[in-house]
């Protein structure tokens, strides 16, 4: 497998922006866009009720302490964080929920959050 460049993953990012700015709704068949509408929502329920679950907690309790502030929602709570931490915290909780064994306290180790990391980009 070849190194991706810095240059390669803005060519990359650059590539899906451009797509995702001129996608015309119009284009995309009905059926798809009520799937994608439900899949929305399922995540969206599923990531609420992770934050009571032991993973989402102990993700909750670290970003009250190591998130940066801004105004992006934490899905399922009133707390609000930059967008790279609002996002990572929402993802870790939709790909951590079938992680066991995480501190309930929040008190993580590199290799939790490494797990963690690799559930929500593989989710």
């Amino acid at each position: 497998m070849n190194e991706a460049t810095p240059n390669m993953l803005h060519g990359l990012s650059g590539k899906l922006a451009d797509f995702t700015l001129s996608l015309n709704l119009s284009w995309i068949p009905a059926k798809v866009l009520d799937n994608a509408k439900i899949a929305i929502l399922d995540c969206l329920e599923v990531a609420t009720l992770a934050t009571s679950q032991e993973v989402g907690q102990s993700l909750l309790s670290f970003a009250r302490t190591n998130t940066s502030q801004g105004p992006c929602t934490v899905w399922g709570t009133g707390l609000t964080a930059s967008a790279r931490d609002s996002a990572f915290i929402n993802g870790a909780i939709l790909g951590g929920v079938g992680v066991g064994g995480l501190p309930p306290n929040g008190d993580f180790k590199d290799d939790d959050l490494a797990q963690i990391g690799v559930n929500a980009l593989n989710f």
